[in-house]
């Protein structure tokens, strides 16, 4: 018996855990995030009733969190006021340096170049923090005791002028884990040939990062990581509700070579010296400020720099999502929930024509027997699908040996035909005005209607005209032939010998050009290798020409 749930985004029977068959390949094009990355609305309940279910008003939100355990506040208080001692001379003790590195003249600084030769050299002396760290400024960049750090200044600021004295804070460690939080390293992407721009992977990276704990390279940043974790007290490490101690199991010794790598969205932001948060506001995303409040800032980092799964990280993610906007909000919107229900309708009354394959691929079969395979993502000219077909003819063969030959050298190239077990040609279909008015849905269930009748649609769309009358015919008996073009073969071929000649001479020219010293000798070589890449480039266009 299937234990049926409900699908998160357009709450359709569905026999899989979270999301349907449609919603898994649809709603990362939707939100430009990836289904890992949505939390689930069920799990935003548990933050509620710890908030003790705050409005989605911006300063009760904040308020709330008052509700959260002093424990999970205080891990920046330091008990021990000798902990950190005085190790810099401070070059402008009688200044008051807190106040003079931290003002509004400064601010103007640090976003606009100045000449004022005084205040740079005041600025790069810098001061000492209330621990006994030492701060500074030089060229657009922080430091904490030597280290370069984001550093929310205009925050800081305030928080030090109206600190009232009763309590010690961690100043160093509270730095240097919020810059780690608001590193935001970009998600690492294939680099490459120019020829990647063929794969039809679509990553949803727009708004995810690195998790702090692998921006921590073991290799360059294992000093830094070892004095963080000085900084905090043992009882801190074993303590569960703490990053710490997940990250003390990531980067242990056994997993040292191959740590493992986390994406997560992107959360704290510091942006123009203040500290914010990317939430969702209904139907928008923002960034809202976060208070000048060191604790609600502890229960922040610490649920930021938590290993996603863990309770608190869920925490973070669900205050993201849900906190902000009002309760019944959705993750899309009805109207983007109607065009997925009509592409699931085409679906369910094609008798099989059209379905989605294990690979997350509407996969149609038109009434010529082509069968095509429709991705949602990037696609020509802005469409926001690509249309492939698996029906491959002579010269698309001819073109796969193009990008075979002209890319092996290059060993993680991934587009060429030949990379696929079923070969497949991307056809450009653009998606037209009146479909780009629709949501996503709505366009790519057009387009499946589209090929399932590709023998009419052909008669309106060229390019689906072209692609077909490559192998396919109408003779005076109107049967359907497939034809094969002998002459055009030919020539084809006869340019792929020229390719292959002209980029082994370049290939031998380059390996001179590394081996001669002559200089005169070298500007001719360099010419004579111009000329050839030229003539490669010709040969390559009469290609596409033909093609």
């Amino acid at each position: 018996m299937n234990i049926m749930n409900k699908c998160l985004a357009c709450e359709t029977d569905t026999n899989k855990k979270h999301w349907c068959s449609i919603c898994e390949i649809i709603i990362p094009e939707i939100t430009d995030y990836s289904l890992e990355t949505i939390p689930n609305k069920k799990n935003s309940e548990s933050l509620r009733k710890i908030l003790d279910y705050p409005d989605p008003i911006i300063r009760d939100v904040w308020k709330s969190f008052n509700n959260i355990d002093t424990s999970e506040k205080s891990w920046f208080i330091n008990d021990n006021n000798l902990r950190f001692k005085k190790r810099l001379f401070d070059w402008n003790e009688n200044n008051n340096v807190i106040s003079t590195i931290f003002s509004d003249e400064d601010g103007e600084v640090f976003t606009n170049n100045t000449t004022d030769i005084d205040i740079l050299r005041k600025l790069q002396r810098g001061g000492v923090l209330p621990d006994g760290s030492h701060i500074s400024w030089a060229s657009n960049i922080f430091f904490l005791d030597g280290e370069i750090v984001n550093l929310p200044y205009r925050d800081l600021m305030e928080i030090l002028s109206n600190n009232n004295g009763k309590k010690e804070y961690d100043w160093k460690q509270m730095i240097f884990l919020l810059s780690l939080a608001t590193s935001n390293e970009p998600v690492d992407t294939p680099g490459g040939h120019f020829f990647h721009r063929r794969s039809n992977k679509k990553s949803n990276k727009k708004f995810q990062c690195k998790h702090p704990v692998n921006i921590l390279d073991l290799k360059n940043n294992s000093r830094i990581y070892a004095a963080i974790r000085e900084m905090i007290s043992r009882e801190l490490h074993e303590e569960p509700n703490y990053w710490i101690n997940s990250w003390n199991r990531v980067l242990n010794e056994k997993n040292r070579i191959y740590p493992r790598r986390f994406t997560v969205p992107i959360s704290l932001i510091i942006d123009k010296g203040k500290l914010m948060l990317r939430v969702r506001r209904d139907d928008k995303w923002r960034k809202i400020r976060v208070p000048r409040d060191l604790e609600i800032w502890s229960v922040l980092i610490n649920w930021c720099l938590m290993l996603p799964g863990n309770r608190k990280r869920d925490h973070l993610e669900s205050l993201q999502n849900y906190l902000f906007c009002d309760s019944d909000m959705e993750i899309i919107s009805d109207t983007e929930k109607n065009g997925i229900n009509f592409l699931r309708g085409i679906l369910d009354n094609s008798n099989g024509m059209a379905r989605i394959d294990d690979k997350k691929r509407i996969l149609v079969e038109g009434k010529y027997g082509v069968n095509y395979t429709i991705l949602p993502g990037k696609g020509a000219h802005g469409s926001r699908f690509k249309v492939l077909t698996d029906v491959v003819t002579d010269s698309d063969r001819m073109q796969d040996e193009i990008f075979r030959r002209l890319n092996r050298r290059f060993p993680d190239f991934g587009g060429g035909l030949s990379s696929q077990r079923n070969r497949q040609k991307e056809l450009c279909i653009v998606e037209e005005p009146h479909l780009r008015k629709l949501v996503i849905g709505d366009a790519i269930g057009s387009i499946v209607m589209a090929l399932l009748n590709d023998d009419e649609s052909r008669k309106k769309i060229d390019t689906l005209d072209k692609h077909l009358s490559q192998f396919v015919n109408k003779d005076s008996n109107n049967n359907d032939r497939e034809i094969i073009d002998l002459e055009r073969r030919a020539e084809i071929d006869r340019i792929l010998q020229r390719i292959e000649h002209e980029e082994y001479m370049i290939q031998r020219l380059q390996e001179r050009i590394h081996g001669d010293f002559n200089e005169r000798r070298l500007a001719v070589l360099r010419n004579q290798l111009e000329v050839l890449q030229e003539s490669l480039r010709r040969l390559q266009r009469d290609f596409d020409d033909m093609h």
